[in-house]
């Protein structure tokens, strides 16, 4: 019994000088998502932003696991027949990283690459629609209101992959990352596979 529980503390003395070493952390910025086809219904890029935490786990002197959630919001503008506007989609997301650090004193480069999970919790769309009055050539332009709208079943996952480099230094990191979209985000107005580029800052405890 005696050496049982002496392996058992040697096993947890061994494993905690790597722990103490993940930290938690705070990460947000801005994005901009644009569409990979000019076909499309969402043809245009609109400033967005994401806000969450994230677990920095180191597997070796260079290597790091990072898992991360975020509330995020893209948006992006709306050409469908005679509606005009843009459309913001608020949504949970997991992204899953796996990062090698090249130190460059006093500075670490993190150059990093994984998969992202997206799940959409709710959107808002404001349209302008113009009424046109083909015998006297003039238009009337009525600003929509700004409104809530549900998202289907399927429509609500998507997922992908994603690049990025991140500036380290001491507990303040600068990131830059892009994603591209496997799955096309919402089937009914056609929106495409898109590329989604974000910077941002953030701070590991």
């Amino acid at each position: 019994m005696k050496k049982k529980v002496l392996i058992l503390v040697l096993t947890v003395l061994s494993v905690f000088p790597v722990a103490a070493q993940n930290r938690w952390g705070v990460t947000g910025g801005l994005g901009w998502s644009f569409s990979c086809t000019d076909k499309a219904d969402f043809d245009g890029a609109r400033p967005g932003f994401y806000l969450g935490g994230l677990y920095d786990v180191k597997l070796s002197e260079q290597w790091y696991f990072q898992p991360q959630l975020l509330f995020t919001r893209t948006s992006h503008r709306i050409s469908i027949s005679d509606v005009k506007g843009f459309n913001d989609v608020y949504s949970l997301e997991l992204p899953l990283q796996v990062g090698y650090n090249i130190p460059l004193c006093p500075f670490d480069l993190r150059v990093s690459g994984g998969v992202f999970a997206n799940y959409k919790l709710f959107g808002v769309m404001k349209d302008v629609n113009v009424e046109s009055d083909l015998t006297s050539g003039t238009s009337k332009v009525t600003e929509g209101k700004r409104d809530s709208y549900s998202i289907g079943g399927r429509d609500r996952f998507n997922g992908g992959v994603q690049l990025g480099v991140t500036l380290n230094h001491k507990h303040w990191f600068y990131g830059l990352d892009v994603k591209y979209s496997f799955l096309r985000r919402n089937q009914e107005y056609r929106e495409p596979r898109r590329l989604l580029f974000r910077i941002g800052v953030g701070y590991k405890f």
